[in-house]
């Protein structure tokens, strides 16, 4: 994609979230979505970002979002690319695909096992393109079992 975007006369800059790929060694259960959107305002501010175009893909809808309501002046257009797209106060487990009638977790919860899934050593996320496509699919599978648990 560099070289792409290069050749039609852009930049493109693609800093990885604390806790993944490169990053996972700080990997910890403090790390969330506030983490994240302070990782790019750190990138926006270090790399003096002005009139950029903030592309958000899968999870990082839900940064792109926070980022976009921080530095709004800094930034001509945010694209959201196949990415969770919230509302004002909404959570990520809040916009999983969860079905009828069935009751979401807390965002405490919620936060708490995305934490315990980011944590160091866990090969599992880290490396990998689709890293955080799969948290975002084993977030729904583990509030599925949490529902199936809640109902019996």
């Amino acid at each position: 994609m560099h070289p792409l975007m290069r050749s039609a006369g852009h930049e493109l800059v693609t800093p990885t979230y604390t806790g993944l790929g490169e990053r996972e060694h700080l990997a910890n259960p403090a790390i969330d979505l506030e983490v994240h959107i302070r990782d790019m305002l750190g990138v926006i501010k270090c790399e003096q970002l002005r009139d950029f175009i903030l592309v958000g893909h899968s999870y990082g809808g839900m940064v792109a979002t926070g980022v976009a309501d921080r530095v709004p002046e800094l930034i001509r257009k945010v694209v959201y690319l196949d990415a969770f797209v919230p509302t004002d106060g909404q959570a990520l487990v809040d916009l999983l695909p969860l079905g009828g009638g069935r009751a979401h977790a807390s965002r405490r919860e919620s936060e708490r096992w995305l934490a315990r899934s980011l944590e160091p050593n866990s090969s599992r996320y880290g490396c990998g393109r689709r890293a955080m496509d799969s948290v975002a699919a084993d977030a729904a599978t583990h509030q599925d079992v949490r529902d199936s648990a809640a109902a019996t």
